[in-house]
């Protein structure tokens, strides 16, 4: 669990906003999310990849939108507030989390698919 230590530590701590990061090749969506941004008292990044799950402090606070050019091909990465891309999400603002899991192969546990968070409310 030291991989998701930061959000750890935000347990009884108030959501207070959330981003998700998305990956635009040539101006089409490719992956709509690769990163989900939580604020509390602070930015914590929460990736979900090859199996692993990192969340991260962002100690430069909220990055922001990147873009590149590579061989012909433009790389986007905008990042878009997560109650436009899921208004069901704004249910979740302004509660406090109460509980992190990380969901894990019962073959392998060091095989995470990502995080469960439950906050206050019994949501």
């Amino acid at each position: 669990m030291e991989r998701i230590k930061a959000l750890n530590e935000q347990i009884g701590k108030e959501l207070k906003d959330a981003k998700v990061e998305s990956f635009l090749l040539d101006g089409k969506l490719a992956c709509e999310i690769i990163a989900t941004y939580f604020r509390f008292d602070q930015w914590i990044r929460i990736v979900s990849t090859d199996e692993r799950t990192i969340a991260d402090v962002e100690t430069q606070g909220l990055p922001t939108r990147s873009s590149f050019y590579s061989e012909g091909q433009k790389f986007d990465y905008p990042i878009n507030s997560m109650k436009e891309q899921f208004p069901e999400f704004s249910k979740y603002l302004n509660r406090k989390l109460v509980r992190v899991s990380e969901l894990v192969s019962r073959k392998a546990e060091t095989m995470s698919f990502g995080l469960k968070l439950s906050f206050e409310g019994n949501m």
